[in-house]
């Protein structure tokens, strides 16, 4: 059996990717930051050899749109896409189009731009698809707090409620 191949891009902190070594036998990660010497792959290449593709970027107007239609077709068909860094790193119109067309066969986002998606967004409706509201660098009590907002606002989504701001 092929070990699923995952790209992180750039590279994550050394704890971070420490705790991915752990599973080397269950995956190969593949790391692409420009700013690392080791770095001996093109962003094409490598999106066309991982099976998941997941961005760890700041938001700069360098990186503002970062992701987009090429490389998400760039992507090998099926693979998964993840963003928990900034909803404004990729097109988010491109996002939705591999995601229909199967070329992305999943995404799992964590920020968006704006405080929430639109409920009645494209993406709330596609079943290979993961939202949640900028989870990834919470700690144990801000996770208790959001957990307890998140089940509120899903109970005002079922309602037919508007959300209310944080």
């Amino acid at each position: 059996m092929r070990r699923p191949r995952v790209l992180v891009l750039p590279a994550l902190p050394e704890s971070a990717l420490a705790r991915l070594s752990e599973f080397a036998d269950l995956m190969r990660v593949i790391v692409c930051d420009p700013f690392l010497p080791e770095a001996t792959h093109t962003l094409p290449a490598l999106l066309g050899e991982a099976d998941v593709a997941s961005l760890h970027v700041p938001l700069t107007a360098e990186t503002r749109g970062f992701f987009g239609s090429a490389e998400f077709g760039a992507m090998r068909p099926g693979a998964i896409y993840l963003n928990t860094s900034r909803g404004a790193l990729h097109d988010l119109r491109a996002l939705v189009d591999a995601l229909r067309w199967g070329q992305v066969g999943g995404a799992g986002l964590d920020h968006f731009e704006g405080e929430w998606l639109d409920r009645a967004h494209p993406l709330t409706r596609l079943p290979n698809v993961v939202l949640t509201p900028r989870l990834g660098d919470a700690t144990g009590e801000s996770r208790d707090e959001l957990a307890e907002t998140l089940v509120e606002d899903i109970a005002r989504q079922l309602r037919g409620e508007d959300q209310v701001p944080a």
